[in-house]
């Protein structure tokens, strides 16, 4: 794939807009402005929504990870990127994005040709919905692919969808009217990084890989991390303790890529694959 995945940004009085070029396509993904808090006349409209939390309230950005995981996914020439796009962008196979947030993600991966189920807690798929909506405007002038999720809408080359998923609830009081455990690869960046929302995600992974018999053997998420915490983080955790999370539930985590943070250059931002080896 030619070019490079790059970002710019404007804003008006409501949004902050990203300007995501993913050659040969550009998505507007919208996000809430950076100087909202600060704000006195700002009221947060999900407040009081039972599913607002301190871990929901991240969705409404756009992070580092998400960016680099799209960068990994279109021009990384490793193995593992070339089977991903083989995977999704060539056989169709079903993707689900965990904590999508604003959907950059999941919808880069549809602009390419992929099928997407984006996912997160009700109060963020507002901004997941209307950004979803943004791009079919914008970048779809091809007819809308068969073999999407139900009620998605054609984005670029492939098709992207919006579901709520409470990592907090069963995965399998949730299967309806998309059923997640279905799709064969999950994606997910910057999603682990609090501690308290860290072992959701690893059950919710977990489950995820461990379900659906006919494609267990074959499942696998893709997962961007950068490093926040410490040891002595009481509200950040580790990517050595998410790891020693996910061996605990019988997955097997691999640093496949890794590219240095533009944000904070004394870091990375790592893409990792997860897959079930045993059962816990």
């Amino acid at each position: 794939m030619e070019g490079s995945v790059t970002v710019a940004k404007t804003s008006d009085k409501e949004y902050l807009y990203h300007i995501v070029n993913i050659p040969p396509y550009r998505l507007t993904i919208a996000s809430r402005l950076e100087d909202t808090d600060s704000d006195d006349d700002f009221v947060d409209p999900y407040l009081f929504d039972p599913s607002y939390t301190l871990a929901a309230a991240t969705g409404f950005s756009v992070w580092e990870g998400s960016v680099a995981l799209l960068s990994f996914i279109h021009s990384a020439q490793s193995s593992e990127a070339q089977e991903f796009r083989r995977r999704v962008l060539e056989k169709r196979e079903k993707v689900v994005e965990l904590g999508s947030g604003t959907g950059i993600g999941g919808l880069g991966v549809a602009a390419l040709g992929g099928d997407v189920l984006c996912t997160d807690v009700e109060s963020v798929c507002d901004l997941t919905r209307s950004n979803i909506r943004r791009n079919r405007l914008e970048i779809s002038s091809e007819r809308c692919p068969t073999g999407g999720w139900f009620d998605s809408v054609s984005v670029g080359r492939g098709t992207a969808g919006v579901q709520p998923l409470d990592w907090s609830q069963p995965v399998s009081a949730q299967r309806k009217p998309n059923d997640p455990i279905s799709a064969s690869i999950i994606i997910a960046a910057e999603t682990a990084w609090l501690a308290d929302l860290a072992p959701l995600f690893v059950e919710t992974v977990a489950n995820l890989l461990r379900s659906g018999v006919e494609v267990s053997n074959c499942k696998v998420c893709y997962w961007a991390y950068k490093e926040r915490g410490t040891e002595a983080s009481k509200i950040f955790t580790t990517m050595s303790n998410v790891k020693r999370a996910f061996h605990q539930a019988g997955c097997e985590v691999v640093e496949i890529w890794r590219e240095r943070s533009k944000e904070d250059p004394d870091k990375h931002v790592i893409i990792n694959t997860i897959r079930q080896t045993r059962l816990p």
